[in-house]
């Protein structure tokens, strides 16, 4: 009896490293979705938009932690990941703001996509802030490091996952040189 518990308990932790998706086939997924994506989203707004001129682009993104069946993991890299990653491309164009948003499940086919038009007059703000938040796994504790752009616009804000090491601040700082320069402008 116990031996066929011990084989069952052992078929199970092997199909739980068979099954579970390796570190490099997660980073090979996120790379084809946002590469993929980041053509849609110029494409979007090149549709929305026929006659603007296309500034910048910025793709950022990152595991995030508030999702409905979010489940923790460290990695064979032992990094700490959620099964949910959201990204979004942001497109800085002469006459408005473009972010088109996705968020996926990196364990199942769950994937849900946005796209938002700011007009620059509507935008009051862009900013940067960070979050630390530390996870136990049994004796060990794992620290993950997150960073929101937040995009305050008509009394709401957007909130978008960005890795701390993006280039998101830049980006920020960029687009609110722009919205100073038309502020000084009207």
């Amino acid at each position: 009896m116990y031996t066929l518990l011990l084989l069952a308990g052992a078929i199970c932790v092997v199909l739980y490293f068979v099954i579970r998706p390796k570190d490099s086939e997660l980073e090979e997924q996120i790379r084809r979705f946002t590469a993929e994506d980041e053509e849609k989203a110029k494409a979007k707004v090149m549709e929305a938009d026929k006659r603007c001129h296309i500034i910048e682009t910025l793709t950022v993104g990152d595991y995030i932690r508030e999702h409905d069946g979010l489940m923790i993991f460290r990695g064979t890299d032992g990094t700490v990941r959620t099964n949910w990653y959201s990204y979004a491309v942001m497109v800085l164009t002469t006459n408005r703001l473009y972010v088109y948003r996705k968020l996926f499940s990196v364990i199942s086919e769950d994937v849900t996509e946005e796209f938002f038009s700011y007009d620059y007059a509507a935008v009051q703000s862009c900013n940067i802030s960070n979050e630390t938040k530390e996870y136990t796994f049994g004796k060990k504790t794992a620290v993950q490091e997150l960073s929101w752009i937040n995009i305050e616009s008509d009394g709401r804000t957007l909130s978008i996952a960005a890795h701390p090491d993006s280039f998101a601040d830049d980006f920020c700082t960029r687009l609110n040189r722009r919205l100073d320069s038309l502020k000084a402008a009207e």
